[in-house]
Parts: structure tokens; C-alpha cells; sequence
């Protein structure tokens, strides 16, 4: 059976010569034009995406415009005259003449071009075992997400954005950054007893077991069935209100009926999680700290910060923003005023560096005053705290609502993927000899699948998500990476059998033109990451992790691998390459890797 490997091996920090040819052309470059280095790291422009786009082909891009303009000159003038100066210093060097192979003055700008024929068996030898990791800084990183209620499975919206969350969190540990993986539960609250009072009056004491249900959708059905009954009889609100007051009263009977449901929620929405492969450094509970803040608030408003309106709510205003209520007139807190107590409580007990909150674009206006509040209470590292806001998942029909009932549950969602990768499997194979197997990796795949669709998009948008679509094996989808790297593996067994091996030495020469394309991309992947981590997007790994897969395919498609003896070990080394740095990326993406499809 294949094995599913969600974790690259031992990762190690960028090779040593790539560090040095970059900063050989930052320090050509500064001591040419006059520039101190700092700036010159400001400005220097790296090989990405929108270049390849554009059909340029430069490794290292330096402007000249702000310095023309201090300097009175034209940039593309001023651009020819470092260039020159540069180059003559190149030619004089036989250390640089090795590490670029032109260097050119293009329209304002100077362009560094490396020597590849030399470089990319440095990108091989470096990639044979291991992905790059930056080497590791001493600053801590909260990702708060998930954050579900314990009155209703997961559903496809939660999914998106455990995706974004476990993503970002190993984007953010590939940059050497220690990260806590954070999820609030919502336990408490009027939509909580609901549920409860749905089970006290119509439950008969049935237990999941009973009913056969998984625990958190036999709790979530009390929930629908409240919402049903109280169109019939609005009283049932007023009910859940009282119910309400008990919890809060600390009533023995209430509470006893609280942690009986609540239990049965957290046992489904953890096996939820497992499923899926999303795990937690820290769990917390609304009911243990929905009464912090209340004190800031307090404080807030003896020091004239926040004022009582007519009603008696102690009350917020901005200059920029609606005014926020932050107490009620009964004394009761609010969603903000927890969120304002729970931030200053990690910063004292965890004195994290920053703070990220994974919560939909429902919430942007909740926490740009949130952010607010921390400011003008005196906490300057509220500038560091971000709210990483993404779209909705849309359905055919619109929203979820979830109070009808009308959502894709992620236990359903992830089932219906895997019974669609199973039939496009069947397809694909004669017979079936181990349908356990076989449903081992439909999972896998519909993992891929689901996953990669969700952090395709760029978090901020909204989409519609396609299950036909996203499974396919050709296309953006992670089914398609997956089938990449089960093609490199059976490449390199296929080699294996033949009595090729890998060499010892990477001295290769003469790559031609799509060896190389494959060799650029393997080598700037580092910088897409760092991009990911500096905008928190996973779509920008995704769409590189394309981009490989399609170079690679096309290069195996179009060249003889193991025929041409000559350049055999090479684009061995070359496939061997491109599975690491996919591997590693579907590693980012918390996507499994299979070894055969």
C-alpha cells in the first residue's frame, strides 16, 4: 500500500554559494553606483512570477530612477553608466565572470543574469534530499483559527478556512518563525442553549449512540430543530433566553445539560479535524474567558476614553469607524469586549511577537476596531496584530444558513469528494484487489483535491468550488501535483531497475532551455514562499506548484529521460529535484503526498 507522507525530511538552510552570488551583485551594484547596501536590498527586484509573465528572464533587477533623479539624470543613461562600470569590474574577475553570464542595462534598469550552467547543478545537488529552511529567528507567531460553535458540525466554511490557517502556520515555520496554532471554541451564548433546550424538550434522552448519529451532527440537529419549532411557537426564544440566564447563574441541572452536549460536539468536531489533518497547540474555551476585558473596558472609561450613552452601555467612538457598545447597560460583554480581555491575556501569558486571526470578511469591521480599542488603550503592540480576512465559499443555491440546515457539513463534503475520487479511480484501474487501499487513497486524493481548491484562490475572494473540477488529474488541481510526483517515482524506480543511479558529483553541463526552465523555477521557490508568508498567501505556492508540474511534465513528455545516455543522470537529477520541492510544497499546503497513482 502506498505510504502517505505528510512531512518533509530534515530541512536545511539555503546553500551558501546562492547567498553569496546574490550579494556579490548587491555589493557590485552598491559600490558602482554610490548606493550603501541597506538601500540597495530595499529596491533590488527578484526573479518572480509577473517577470516570467512579462517574458523577461533577468535574476537580479536594480532601478536606477531614484537615483537618476537626485543625480539630474536620465535613468536609462544613468543605468548604462553603472552597467559599464559593473561589468568592467566582471571581466577583470574570474570568480565573477563564473557567477554571471551578462549583466545589461535595460530601460532604467540593470539587469543581473546568472550563469546557470554552472548554478543549476548547485540547485540539484541541493535538492536531491531536502527543501531550504531559513534559519531560525527567536520571534513567536499566534495563528488564531477554526474558531467553530459547539452547537453545529464543521461545515465547508470552516474548511476554507482551516486550510488558510494550517497553511499559513508552516509558511510562517518554513521562515523560521516559531507559531502557536490557536482555536477558540464558541461554547456559550443564546445560539448554545438553543441546542440545549432543543434536546431538553424533544431529545427523549437519546444519546448518539442511540441515534446513530456522529456526536457534533446529533447535536447540530437539535439546533435546526429548535429554529423549525420556534416559527411554530415564538415563546421557545423566550425559553432559550431564561436558559440562557441559568448557564450563566451557574444553575447545576443547566450546567450538567451543558457539558453533556458539549462533550458529544467536541468528540465529532475533533474527529472532524483528524480527518481532515488539522491539529492545535492551544485550545480555548469562550465559557472560561468570555468575562475578560470587562476590567480594560473599566479602565477605558475612568480614563475618559469610552462614555456611557443614554441607555447606560459604555460606548467607543472612532474617527474613522461606527461607535462599538463594549458593555451593555446591564453590565453583559460583548464579542469585542472578550476579544479586547483574550488579546491582553496572550500577550501576558505567551508574549507572542504578532498575532494573526484567521476570520472570514464578515469580521472586517470587527476588527478594525478591535485593533482600534488595543490603541487607544496604550498597547502598542496592537500594530501587530493582523486580521487575515478571507471570502466565502458560495454554493450553487447562495449562502450557507446555517440555522436551516442548508450547509455542506465537512464530515459530507469531505465523504462525496472521496466517493468521486473513488469512481474516477475505478476507471483508471482494471481491477480492485484491495478496496480498503483503494479508499485509503481516494481519501488522499480528495484531500488534494479539496484542499488545493480552497487555497488556490487568493483568501480575500470569493468562489464557488467545483467538485468535478477540483479532482481531475490535469489542471490546477492538487490531484495533478500528487500524479506528478507518482510519475517522478516511477521514473526513478524505472531507472533504478535499469541500474541507473544517481551520481555522485553534479558537475552537469549544457542544459538546454527546458532543463533550465525547471531549474529557475526549483531555485526561486524560496522566494515565492517568502512572498507567501509577507502577503499570508497560500495561492502564491499553489500557482508555483503549478507552474513546476507543468514545466516538468512538458520536459518529460518532450525529451528522452533514460534513452539518452549522455544526459541521463542529469534530468534524473532534475526529476528528482522537482519531487522534493513538490513534496514540500503540498507540505506547505497540509496536502498528503502519494507515491503511486
Amino acid at each position: 500500500m502506498e505510504s502517505l507522507r505528510s512531512k518533509p525530511s530534515k530541512l536545511r538552510s539555503e546553500t551558501e554559494i546562492f547567498n553569496e552570488v546574490e550579494s556579490k551583485a548587491i555589493d557590485l551594484f552598491a559600490k558602482a553606483s554610490g548606493l550603501d547596501v541597506k538601500t540597495v536590498l530595499n529596491i533590488v527586484k527578484k526573479r518572480s512570477e509577473q517577470q516570467d509573465k512579462q517574458g523577461l528572464d533577468y535574476d537580479l533587477a536594480f532601478p536606477c530612477f531614484q537615483l537618476a533623479t537626485k543625480k539630474k539624470l536620465d535613468a536609462k543613461t544613468l543605468a548604462v553608466q553603472i552597467a559599464k562600470k559593473i561589468n568592467n569590474e566582471i571581466k577583470n574577475s574570474k570568480e565573477l565572470s563564473r557567477m554571471f553570464s551578462k549583466l545589461e542595462a535595460v530601460n532604467g534598469y540593470v539587469n543581473f543574469y546568472y550563469n546557470w550552467n554552472w548554478l543549476a547543478s548547485i540547485v540539484l545537488k541541493s535538492l536531491q534530499k531536502e527543501f531550504a529552511l531559513k534559519p531560525s529567528k527567536d520571534l513567536l507567531y499566534i495563528v488564531e483559527f477554526s474558531s467553530p460553535n459547539t452547537n453545529k458540525p464543521l461545515h465547508i466554511g470552516h474548511v476554507r478556512n482551516d486550510c488558510i490557517g494550517e497553511s499559513i502556520a508552516r509558511i510562517i515555520k518554513h521562515q523560521g518563525f516559531k507559531v502557536l496554532k490557536f482555536n477558540l471554541i464558541n461554547d456559550r451564548g443564546i445560539h448554545i442553549c438553543k441546542a440545549m433546550l432543543a434536546y431538553k424538550l424533544f431529545g427523549n434522552n437519546q444519546t448518539p449512540e442511540k441515534a446513530n448519529k456522529k456526536p457534533d451532527k446529533f447535536v447540530g440537529d437539535f439546533y435546526v430543530l429548535f429554529n423549525k419549532k420556534a416559527k411554530q411557537n415564538p415563546m421557545l426564544e423566550q425559553e432559550a433566553a431564561k436558559l440562557l440566564q441559568l448557564w450563566e447563574s451557574n444553575h447545576e441541572e443547566t450546567i450538567k445539560l451543558w457539558k453533556k452536549l458539549r462533550e458529544w460536539s467536541l468528540q465529532g468536531l475533533f474527529q472532524t479535524y483528524k480527518d481532515y489533518n488539522v491539529s492545535f497547540d492551544v485550545i480555548e474555551f469562550e465559557s472560561e474567558i468570555y468575562s475578560k476585558g470587562k476590567q480594560l473596558v473599566l479602565e477605558g472609561l475612568e480614563k475618559g476614553l469610552f462614555f456611557k450613552d443614554d441607555q447606560g452601555a459604555i460606548v467607543v467612538e472612532f474617527e474613522n469607524l461606527p461607535r462599538k457598545v463594549l458593555l451593555r447597560s446591564d453590565g453583559t460583554s460583548i464579542y469585542i469586549t472578550q476579544d479586547l480581555g483574550l488579546a491582553v491575556y496572550r500577550k501576558q501569558k505567551y508574549n507572542f511577537d504578532y498575532m494573526i486571526y484567521v476570520v472570514a470578511s464578515e469580521q472586517n469591521l470587527h476588527f478594525k476596531q478591535l485593533f482600534a480599542i488595543l490603541k487607544k488603550l496604550g498597547f502598542e503592540w496592537a500594530d501587530r496584530l493582523k486580521h487575515l480576512s478571507y471570502g466565502m465559499v458560495l454554493l450553487e443555491h447562495g449562502k450557507m444558513k446555517s440555522r436551516e440546515g442548508q450547509v455542506i457539513e465537512a464530515d459530507e463534503f469531505l465523504q462525496q469528494m472521496q466517493h468521486l475520487t473513488f469512481k474516477e479511480l475505478k476507471k483508471r484501474c482494471q481491477s480492485i484487489n484491495d478496496e480498503k487501499a483503494m479508499l485509503e487513497k481516494a481519501k488522499a486524493i480528495a484531500l488534494a483535491a479539496i484542499k488545493f481548491f480552497m487555497l488556490k484562490h487568493a483568501p480575500r475572494k470569493d468562489f464557488v468550488f467545483k467538485p468535478e473540477q477540483s479532482i481531475t488529474f490535469e489542471g490546477e488541481t492538487g490531484p495533478y501535483v500528487q500524479y506528478t510526483i507518482a510519475r517522478i517515482n516511477s521514473l526513478l524506480k524505472k531507472a533504478e531497475s535499469q541500474g541507473v543511479t544517481m551520481p555522485k558529483q553534479f558537475l552537469f553541463k549544457n542544459f538546454n532551455d527546458k532543463e533550465l526552465s525547471i531549474v529557475k523555477n526549483l531555485y526561486s521557490f524560496n522566494f515565492v514562499i517568502e512572498q507567501a508568508f509577507k502577503e499570508l498567501d497560500p495561492s502564491k505556492v499553489c500557482k508555483h506548484l503549478i507552474k513546476i508540474c507543468q514545466d516538468f511534465n512538458s520536459f518529460y513528455q518532450t525529451i528522452p529521460i533514460l534513452k539518452d545516455v549522455n544526459n541521463r543522470e542529469k534530468r534524473l537529477a532534475i526529476a528528482k529535484a522537482v519531487r522534493t520541492a513538490l513534496s514540500y510544497g503540498l507540505y506547505l499546503l497540509n496536502i498528503p503526498v502519494l507515491e503511486e497513482m
